[in-house]
This record gives C-alpha cells, structure tokens and sequence, in this order.
C-alpha cells in the first residue's frame, strides 16, 4: 500500500494535467483496499463460526407497526430531501404498481452503502406498499437489543449471515406466498462500497421466489410471483479531489506512512 501511495504522490507532483488521471487512479486504490478489507472480515467472520460451536441464535421475525413505518418513512423522507437529491423515475415507479394485486413481489436492489435501506423506505413510501427486509442477525442485538426491536417494527426479519439459514428462508417464502407485501433482498449479501461494480449474485432471490411459486400454485394454478431487480447508483456533484486528497492523507496517517 505504501508503494502504492508513494507512487501517487511523486506522480501529483509533476503536472497539474495528471489530475484526472490521479483521480482515477485514487479510486481504483480505494476500491481494491475496500474489497480486500471486506473480503479478509468475511474470511475471518467465517474462520470464526468453523473454529467454534456457538450456541444458534433465535430466528427473529418481522413485527411490523403501520405507526413506525409512518415515522420512519417521514424522518427519512425529510433526510432525503435536505441532504440529497433523490432521482426516481415514474416510469420505473409504474413497474410495482402495475404488478398485479396477490402475487408475489421481491425487490432485488445491488447494494453499495448503508443508505440502501433508508432509500427502499422511501420507495415503499412513494409506491404505497409495505416492505419486508432481510437483515443480518447481529444488528438485532445493538443497543442492548433496542436496534432489534426498532428492526422489527420497521419490517426487518432476520437473517445469518454465511450460515445456511433454512429458518430465514422458509420464512421469507411464507412472506412472497401471502402476496401482501414486497420481500427486499440484497442478492450480493453484503455491503462492497463498490459504486460502478455489481458483486456476483447470490441464488437466494431465485430459490425463495420459485418455492412460492411452487407453494402457491398448489391450490392456485394462476398465482404469479415477480423478481424486480432494481438499481441504486450514488453521485457526487462536486470536486472530489480535495475530497480523496484529505481521505489519503488520513489513511496514511493511520497506516504510519510518512508525509
């Protein structure tokens, strides 16, 4: 990484026309690093559970409040809107309202940042339709299981990461087959920061959306399920040079590099 670092900064040196090019180069380095740190935790989250017997945490189901919704969707509404310029086409909005009423909806977003979930609130807001979410075990027992209780409200079920969670699946298959409301799932299982890149996908959308099908069809031959694949793209308006020049020089800092 030093190497690496101290390439940059001898290359910044010589001419002002390299800015681009620097820029480019600059976040290509931050996406490698990003993927290799994401990429060592879930190596090492997965050398854990082998190494140790721990004791199954519970499945934790969806209890989800119209009043917590309501909330939510109207803090993150008001976030949005101060903070960001969210782009929405109607036309795209059109594809869920003209899914047909009873079947079955999963919404399959890439995902590149934790904003992910707040924007799926906003959308469930704007289409008028509750969504149910997937969401990774542990963060149903932060704040002393306060984080847990707040999930539940919202419509967050959970789920165990890197662990063949048949209990997370059949559940979710229940939710697709009642044809009430939108399951949300990242098929790529975490998330890689990696804005321009779309990580491989996962065969959980597909298998849980097939076994509704399957499950339904039995006593409705006519019964539908849709798999709405949706992307979600960040921009940032301004300059970002000044931006990554001070993100390297901390991260150097951090790292013990030299200036």
């Amino acid at each position: 990484i030093k190497a690496i670092f101290d390439h940059n900064r001898s290359r910044r040196t010589q001419n002002k026309s390299t800015c681009h090019q620097e820029t480019i180069n600059l976040l290509s380095i931050f996406a490698n690093i990003s993927q290799r740190i994401l990429l060592y935790h879930s190596a090492m989250e997965e050398q854990q559970k082998s190494a140790s017997d721990a004791v199954v945490r519970p499945f934790i189901p969806e209890k989800p409040s119209p009043l917590f919704i309501k909330g939510a969707q109207e803090v993150v509404r008001a976030q949005l809107a101060s903070q960001n310029h969210l782009h929405l086409d109607d036309n795209d909005l059109a594809i869920l309202d003209s899914i047909p009423a009873g079947s079955g909806v999963i919404l399959a977003p890439n995902h590149a940042d934790e904003t992910d979930p707040r924007l799926c609130l906003e959308l469930s807001r704007r289409s008028g339709k509750r969504f149910i979410s997937m969401c990774n075990r542990e963060a149903f027992d932060e704040l002393f299981g306060l984080a847990g209780f707040v999930l539940q409200r919202l419509g967050h079920f959970s789920v165990e990461r890197g662990a063949h969670d048949i209990e997370a699946k059949e559940h979710a298959v229940k939710v697709v087959a009642r044809g009430e409301d939108a399951l949300v799932i990242f098929p790529e299982g975490e998330i890689f920061y990696l804005n321009e890149i779309v990580q491989p996908f996962h065969g959980g959308a597909v298998d849980i959306g097939m076994k509704a099908l399957i499950d339904r069809r039995k006593a409705d031959p006519n019964w539908s399920a849709y798999i709405v694949p949706m992307a979600i793209k960040y921009h940032y308006p301004e300059a970002i040079d000044t931006l990554l020049e001070r993100r390297v020089t901390r991260m150097e800092s951090h790292l013990l590099i030299p200036h």
